[in-house]
């Protein structure tokens, strides 16, 4: 049986949709590891001469890093699992996103710059990243899918 033109357009829509997930969760992931490596050379040794409470600081970077890592890589989860394919997953992948930066991006702010209203929104972050998993399971749950079924039965 053939698609009809609204299930074609919803199969490229989510397609298109996968893509950018796994392409942002990708990219994410890439700047975590160059993080991490600054982190771990450069702010060693910087961070001692900037700041009194370096080892805290050094310690929230990479609280950063790794939070940042595991949201990457539950981006590219979302693109590849048929909760993406079914057309869903872009709210779970949007509070991923916006998450990351919040808290990650906030921490590593405040960390470089000293800015301390830059410790404000890591909570509201850790919040969206927590609602990014919730909203991925009820995602999960409405598509009808379970990892034991094929991809083709997430619709």
């Amino acid at each position: 049986m053939s698609k009809g033109r609204n299930d074609l357009a919803r199969d490229i829509e989510a397609s298109h949709l996968t893509k950018s997930i796994f392409i942002a969760g990708a990219l994410l992931l890439g700047l975590a590891v160059g993080l991490g490596a600054i982190g771990a050379h450069a702010l060693e040794t910087a961070l001692p001469q900037w700041y009194d409470d370096h080892e805290r600081r050094l310690d929230a970077w990479h609280t950063a890093v790794f939070w940042q890592t595991v949201h990457a890589l539950g981006l590219m989860l979302v693109a590849i699992s048929p909760v993406a394919r079914a057309g869903r997953g872009r709210l779970a992948a949007g509070l991923f996103v916006a998450g990351t930066i919040l808290f990650s991006g906030c921490l590593y702010g405040w960390i470089i710059s000293g800015q301390k209203f830059l410790v404000a929104p890591v909570p509201v972050g850790g919040t969206l990243l927590i609602a990014g998993w919730i909203a991925l399971a009820v995602s999960a749950a409405k598509t009808g899918w379970s990892p034991g079924n094929s991809a083709d039965s997430a619709g």
